[in-house]
C-alpha cells in the first residue's frame, strides 16, 4: 500500500474502528494490515477472468489468534472508486446493415 493510502486507512481505523474484544479469543489487539488484496466471486472452484465484482480489502488482524475482519479498501478511503463504466457509443451502420435492416423490417 502506498503511503498516501496507509495514511487514509489509519485515520479511518482511527475514528471508525470500535470493535472491541475479539469475538474468538476475547483480546482487544489488532494489526492493520500494510497491503490491499482483492477479493473476488467464487466461481466454483475455477478461476473467472474478465468477469464479476472484484472488491479491494484491507485485513486487520487478531495479534493474538489471527482472527481476521477485512475492510473495504474503497469505503475506507485507501482507494479511490473505479471509474463507472461507460455505454459503448452506436457506430454509425455501413449500407449493407442498413439495407439488410430495410428489408427485415419491410
Amino acid at each position: 500500500m502506498e503511503p498516501d493510502q496507509q495514511q487514509r486507512f489509519n485515520e479511518w481505523l482511527r475514528t471508525k474502528w470500535h470493535h472491541g474484544a475479539c469475538p474468538v479469543c476475547q483480546t482487544n489487539s489488532y494489526t492493520a494490515g500494510s497491503a490491499i488484496f482483492q477479493m473476488f466471486e467464487f466461481a466454483g472452484g475455477g478461476l473467472r477472468l474478465g468477469g464479476g465484482p472484484i472488491y479491494p480489502v484491507i485485513p486487520v488482524v487478531c495479534a493474538n489468534c489471527g482472527y481476521t475482519v477485512f475492510i473495504n479498501a474503497i469505503v475506507a478511503g485507501a482507494l479511490a472508486a473505479p471509474p463507472l463504466p461507460t455505454a459503448p457509443e452506436e457506430q454509425p451502420k455501413g449500407a449493407e446493415e442498413a439495407a439488410a435492416d430495410q428489408q427485415r423490417d419491410e
